[in-house]
């Protein structure tokens, strides 16, 4: 297969390179020559890649040519900033011929970027959002973003907010816009910054001084804010409230109704902070299942029959019901809600209901599985139930 970028590689590591002695640097009457070739390469590798596209079917073949170029584009415009980082040095010694360098360096980047733009917007499905960024594309946004910044981090100054949740907020912004740390940022990563800037902007109204912190929770959860402080913050915020209950069984209820609550919370497709971390919602409420499960146990094992009554004897024989087991977790949850069923609290309730009934499907119905739809019902199990509620009450005109 052809390699476009043969040419443009060739003018830039062998006739453009400060440290190539093949031929002599360019100088200002050489400059229009190399900016006319530059140009017409830009316009040939822009069809060849059009044409390529069109003629490969597979779209692994696709992607594979689309990526390749695109490490390539980014190799080249990295190496074309560096020359104009040492053409600047020169330029500062006094070298008379280091100005028109730099605008033929500046040139072929910019001729390097349009070509990546053009794969971005022209082929978005293949383009790699992974690999990291041009540095002189890292160092235009970072200009782009610190004004925005400023002005960002001054409107959130002037409300109510919490410090620490401001600073956790912020941290990807600083982390970006810092240069002590000489850190790659992918594609990826800038588009989640500039999605959180635009959400961040909207959430605050423009003389809107106090915010309620469960709404700015939920954002970031909306918008997959998985940091290890942002869940920290979290799960402290919820440990302080647990701490408000005095018995077991209230903190169990306050911990499903946190996992509801956040169960209940949308996401925001294909956005992400941190790419190989599982995402906030999922973080939090495996956290509260772990929470959850150890203080059932705790509670079964604080849990007193009263005095001088006789236990039960057990039943081996179950009740079996035809309907799903989140059918029975919805038609539970109507008789607790509605006052027909009176027991201490929804744990108890569903403990005896997983230890003597069983579903056609199922033998053995588990606590933690009748909990975890009781607290999360869809619209289906909510139609099954209304249908079979209607059915009941015409059984009932039946009756004598």
């Amino acid at each position: 297969m052809k390699y476009a970028l043969q040419d443009v590689e060739s003018i830039i590591h062998l006739e453009l390179n400060p440290d190539t002695n093949l031929k002599s640097p360019p100088d200002e009457k050489s400059m229009p020559v190399f900016s006319n070739r530059i140009r017409e390469q830009q316009q040939l590798i822009r069809l060849f890649l059009s044409e390529e596209a069109f003629s490969l079917k597979k779209d692994k073949a696709i992607e594979s040519l689309i990526q390749r170029y695109q490490v390539a584009l980014i190799k080249i415009a990295d190496e074309l900033v560096q020359y104009i980082h040492r053409a600047a040095e020169e330029q500062v010694s006094g070298n008379s011929n280091a100005t028109s360098v730099i605008s033929l360096y500046q040139l072929a980047l910019k001729s390097v970027e349009e070509l990546l733009t053009f794969i971005e917007h022209h082929f978005a499905r293949y383009f790699n959002i992974d690999e990291k960024i041009p540095e002189s594309y890292k160092l235009l946004m970072q200009s782009e973003f610190t004004q925005n910044f400023n002005a960002l981090l001054h409107r959130y100054k002037r409300t109510d907010i919490n410090a620490n949740l401001l600073e956790i907020m912020m941290a990807p912004f600083h982390r970006f816009l810092s240069n002590s740390e000489n850190k790659q940022f992918t594609y990826r990563e800038l588009l989640y910054l500039k999605i959180l800037r635009k959400e961040l902007e909207e959430f605050l109204l423009p003389d809107q001084n106090s915010i309620i912190e469960r709404n700015m929770l939920d954002l970031l959860i909306y918008l997959n804010f998985n940091t290890h402080r942002f869940f920290n913050y979290f799960t402290t915020i919820i440990t302080n409230d647990l701490s408000n209950a005095k018995e077991v069984s209230q903190q169990i209820e306050k911990l499903a109704w946190w996992s509801k609550t956040i169960n209940q919370v949308q996401t925001k497709p294909m956005v992400v902070c941190k790419i190989k971390d599982p995402s906030a919602k999922d973080q939090l409420v495996d956290w509260m299942y772990q929470e959850m499960a150890f203080l059932e146990k705790k509670h079964q094992l604080n849990y007193i029959l009263p005095p001088m009554v006789p236990a039960a004897p057990k039943s081996n024989t179950h009740i079996t019901t035809t309907i799903s087991v989140k059918q029975l977790a919805l038609v539970i949850r109507l008789f607790y809600d509605c006052g027909v069923i009176k027991i201490e609290n929804q744990t108890e309730l569903l403990n005896r209901a997983a230890a003597n009934i069983k579903t056609e499907r199922k033998e053995n119905v588990s606590h933690q599985s009748l909990r975890a739809r009781y607290y999360n019902i869809d619209e289906i199990t909510k139609t099954i139930v209304k249908d079979l509620l209607i059915r009941m009450v015409n059984q009932i005109h039946k009756y004598n």
